[in-house]
């Protein structure tokens, strides 16, 4: 029983550590908040809908995207190819 209260608190914590602020690279360079300077942001994948597609109501077929919000100013900077967490 030990062993599985552990292995619970053990996911749950992988679980936040998920969403938690970190730390991205994009082609080997730091990322930094273009506003502040920030360099913790909280990451989101959204679609990057297309005007045809919306119009057929094919939007699932879009392409998505990684928006990366910075944790001390809300800006929020996009990126087609999905950034390295450090």
């Amino acid at each position: 029983m030990k062993t599985l209260g552990r292995a619970l608190k053990a996911g749950v914590k992988g679980f936040a550590d998920a969403f938690a602020p970190a730390r991205y690279q994009a082609g080997g360079v730091q990322i930094r908040c273009t506003h502040c300077k920030g360099e913790m942001f909280r990451e989101h994948e959204a679609l990057l809908n297309t005007t045809g597609a919306t119009l057929v109501n094919l939007d699932w077929l879009n392409k998505s995207g990684t928006a990366l919000l910075c944790e001390n100013c809300g800006l929020i900077q996009w990126y087609a190819k999905k950034p390295d967490r450090k």
